[in-house]
């Protein structure tokens, strides 16, 4: 996938200024309001760690995984719907989901800059876009190699199903065939709301393959994030303190 977001040729673009923004004012005392930052992500795709590497800067707070339950059963409407009609993810209003908006509400409130990396976040990165608007908001798409990923998935459902439940995204019949449908799909939906994006500058595509220290270093300048060179980072990086080991070597199978 390229790494900047290109607009697509005769879609007709709704954008944020379409929409009322309640906090399209970005001064504050002369200052700069501090970014809110998300991940749309398919899950097992390094998330965690890249939510250790995150929280050691020293202007923001970065969270993995808060309140997971409320947003996942919006989420899972809104693939239904995006899984029957396509341009339906495009007009989503935060307005028409209260206990999201007042959670994003409360962290767009803070005095510092705040972020997550939520996998059920996936589905809102243009609501996101149109309730936010450019100045306050930056999204990454985080993507890992589709056997790497699927591959995971199949061997942690493995552990958490049994053989006879079908409530999982690698259980049931097929079950390789529908863990590969279900990151073709999320992904899809991320790449569709992105290039609906006429303020690509706030949009990143980092693929977990690519991480390294430079790439972590363009991460924190990207999401505003100071503090880089704690120790916190590069510990993270190698001494083994997450799941897998990073950048991931090219002689891994996947």
């Amino acid at each position: 996938m390229p790494d900047k977001t290109i607009h697509r040729a005769g879609r007709s673009q709704v954008t944020h200024r379409d929409v009322p923004v309640p906090w399209s004012s970005t001064k504050r005392r002369g200052k700069m309001k501090p970014v809110n930052f998300y991940f749309l992500s398919t899950g097992r795709c390094g998330t965690r760690f890249l939510y250790h590497t995150l929280k050691t800067c020293s202007n923001g707070e970065a969270q993995h995984q808060p309140g997971h339950e409320d947003i996942c059963e919006m989420t899972e409407d809104l693939v239904a719907s995006y899984m029957r009609d396509r341009e339906s993810v495009f007009k989503a209003r935060m307005e028409d989901f209260p206990r999201l908006r007042r959670r994003i509400d409360k962290r767009l409130a803070r005095p510092i800059i705040y972020g997550d990396t939520l996998n059920h976040m996936w589905p809102l990165g243009y609501m996101l876009y149109r309730y936010i608007g450019p100045q306050r908001l930056r999204l990454v798409h985080l993507i890992r190699h589709p056997v790497a990923a699927c591959r995971s998935w199949l061997a942690a459902e493995r552990e958490s199903f049994s053989c006879n439940d079908s409530s999982g995204v690698a259980t049931g019949d097929f079950p390789a065939e529908r863990v590969a449908n279900f990151w073709l799909n999320r992904n899809s939906c991320i790449r569709d709301q992105l290039e609906m994006i006429d303020s690509p500058e706030i949009v990143r595509v980092l693929r977990l393959e690519d991480i390294d220290l430079a790439s972590l270093r363009e991460l924190f300048d990207f999401l505003r994030l100071e503090g880089f060179g704690n120790s916190g980072a590069r510990l993270y990086q190698f001494d083994g303190h997450c799941e897998k080991e990073f950048p991931p070597r090219s002689s891994d199978r996947v």
